[in-house]
């Protein structure tokens, strides 16, 4: 089993710690897994997790309100959702060049989601987005080629979030110096006709 920590995000720290306001106990429901996405979908009461070493990405989901409301000792299983089965993976050059990290630039590190749907995805080669559009589900969304944003020159990149003020999205590197780089408001993609 695997345990989600909530903690309200401090003015400050006081003494380096903080206090939890929420905790769930989760599996898998196929055995264990490596999963370093994790976003919370505010609008629909969901926790999404992505895959990160399996082709297609899994994307599963939590009930947000378990973290708050589950009994001590509950397990919840997380509930495989959709599949990203359009997510670039590594060329045979990539492989070709460095057998060892080329064949783990696609996978994914980290995912962040806007309000209005927006999902980013932090892969080691690229950040990519995609549209959920108001009514569609996941499995419909993840359909979708994913958007590349260009971002390729950061060292392992690891983190990726949305400001929820002002949609800007800032992703960075584990590796330090981290650079921090912030994209101004993405806006959602025009559909012909529009």
């Amino acid at each position: 089993t695997l345990e989600l920590i909530v903690v309200e995000e401090p003015g400050a720290l006081r003494d380096g710690r903080v206090t939890p306001v929420g905790r769930m106990t989760f599996r898998w429901p196929d055995g264990p897994r490596d999963c370093e996405g994790v976003a919370v979908d505010g609008v629909r009461g969901d926790v999404l997790l992505l895959s990160k070493r399996r082709v297609p990405a899994q994307l599963f989901r939590l009930p947000l309100e378990a973290i708050f409301t589950a009994p001590h000792g509950t397990v919840s299983v997380a509930q495989e959702i959709a599949r990203l089965t359009a997510l670039p993976q590594p060329t045979a050059q990539e492989v070709k060049i460095s057998s060892r990290l080329g064949r783990y630039r696609a996978q994914i590190s980290g995912i962040a989601l806007r309000d209005d749907g927006l999902l980013a995805i932090q892969t080691y080669r690229d950040t990519y987005v995609l549209w959920r559009e108001p009514g569609q589900s996941w499995r419909q969304a993840m359909r979708a080629v994913p958007q590349s944003l260009g971002i390729s020159a950061l060292p392992q990149p690891e983190s990726v979030a949305f400001d929820p003020r002002t949609g800007d999205l800032f992703v960075a590197s584990e590796r330090i110096p981290s650079p921090l780089i912030r994209l101004r408001r993405i806006d959602a993609p025009r559909h012909a006709g529009d």
